[in-house]
C-alpha cells in the first residue's frame, strides 16, 4: 500500500524532452487543508510552485531544478495563540538523480541538496511541501505579543511586597 501524501505531482522528468522547461503547480484548498493539518498550521490559503527544470547538468546525467514557492498561510502565535497570517515566498535548487546512484557520493555538489528518482519519477508535490515545512516561521509572534515580553524593572510599578533583599543594602560598609 502506497503511503498517503498530502499533495502529489509526479512528473516523468525524461519525458519531457526539452533542455529547460518551466513547470508550475498549485496546491487544490483540499490539498492545502491536509498540508496544514500535517504542519500544525491553521490554514495555508494559497500554496503555488514554479521549477524551471534543466537536464544533464548534474553528475550522471541527472536534472537540475530551480524553484520558488509562495504561500499564504495563517498559524498560530506561540505566545498568545492569536492567528498569525505570514506570506512564504521561497526559492531553492536541488538535484534529481536516479536512485541506482545513492551509494555514491557527489564532491561537486556538498552544498546542494540531492532528490532521489525511479526512472525520472519525481514527486514534485511531495518536494514542494518539504521546502514549504522549511520555509515556515518555527516561532510566529503576533506583534503584540513581543511587547508583552519584556519586562522594565526601572519603570513598573512599585511591588506591594517588600523587596527581601532590602535588608542586604543596609550591611553594606
Amino acid at each position: 500500500m502506497e503511503p498517503y501524501v498530502e499533495l502529489s505531482r509526479l512528473v516523468n522528468l525524461e519525458r519531457l524532452h526539452k533542455k529547460n522547461l518551466l513547470y508550475s503547480l498549485k496546491a487544490t484548498p483540499s490539498e492545502a487543508a491536509a498540508l496544514a493539518q500535517r504542519f500544525g498550521v491553521v490554514s495555508i490559503d494559497k500554496l503555488k510552485m514554479e521549477y524551471a527544470i534543466e537536464s544533464g547538468h548534474t553528475a550522471y546525467k541527472g536534472y537540475y531544478l530551480t524553484g520558488s514557492l509562495q504561500a499564504e498561510v495563517i498559524q498560530s502565535c506561540v505566545v498568545s495563540l492569536k492567528e498569525v497570517p505570514e506570506s512564504v515566498d521561497s526559492r531553492f535548487s536541488f538535484h534529481v538523480v536516479d536512485q541506482r546512484y545513492q551509494d555514491e557520493t557527489f564532491h561537486d555538489h556538498e552544498d546542494d541538496d540531492i532528490e532521489f528518482s525511479i526512472e525520472d519519477v519525481v514527486d514534485l508535490g511531495e518536494i514542494s511541501a518539504q521546502y514549504l515545512s522549511l520555509s515556515l516561521n518555527p516561532y510566529p509572534r503576533a506583534s503584540a505579543d513581543s511587547d508583552q515580553l519584556i519586562v522594565d524593572s526601572e519603570n513598573s510599578p512599585p511591588s506591594k511586597k517588600p523587596n527581601p533583599f532590602a535588608i542586604l543594602k543596609s550591611l553594606k560598609p
